[in-house]
């Protein structure tokens, strides 16, 4: 059943026609249905949703899924395009949409196969990256090579392979040995046949 809720004016802004408002309905600060509270509560980083008394446009089931809260909402993606590609993809999204295991992909598509990478049994990352950093030489070697490492003890594999991809250029044999291996046992074949 439907219940119409008729509402006073409001000073933050207008509802938007077949959106979807949480309400608390108990004075000003009224708590929300017991059927929408998150415990323990999500805390709101700030750096990507600053204080406004405007609306920010989320993706609900990308709150109860994404760690990475600049993949709640759009507002990211458009305020720092370039950097945020950079660091998700390792690349330009219309780039990735054009290479390796995301080629000819949809954005939704291509989150969701980087999303379903995983570590292949016998293969050692860990052994491609201590390599890397000591072909390599230089600040972007070692800043990438770091990011390799934390990615990988956290089993971020989307993010290691962005990190291989930010690499690419690199004019080292051994560099680029080690980035494709590192590609494959992750299951990104694709990715390192095209690197």
């Amino acid at each position: 059943m439907t219940r119409i809720i008729e509402e006073e004016p409001r000073g933050c802004g207008h509802r938007v026609e077949g959106g979807t408002y949480l309400v608390g309905e108990i004075g000003i600060l009224g708590d929300l249905p017991s059927c929408v509270v998150i415990d323990p509560p999500i805390p709101i980083n700030p750096e990507v949703f600053p204080h406004s008394r405007g609306v920010y446009v989320v993706d609900f089931q990308a709150v109860l899924t994404e760690d990475d809260q600049r993949l709640w909402s759009d507002s990211y993606v458009q305020r720092d395009g370039r950097k945020w590609e950079l660091d998700r993809y390792g690349m330009p999204l219309s780039v990735r949409l054009k290479v390796g295991v995301c080629a000819g992909l949809t954005p939704a598509d291509a989150e969701n196969k980087l999303a379903s990478l995983c570590q292949r049994r016998g293969t050692y990352p860990v052994d491609y990256i201590l390599k890397i950093t000591r072909a390599g030489k230089g600040r972007r070697v070692a800043r990438e090579a770091a990011v390799m490492q934390d990615c990988r003890v956290r089993k971020d594999w989307r993010g290691l392979l962005a990190a291989c991809w930010r690499l690419a250029g690199y004019d080292n044999q051994v560099v680029r040995d080690n980035i494709k291996r590192i590609m494959a046992s992750i299951g990104a074949v694709e990715d390192a046949a095209s690197f």
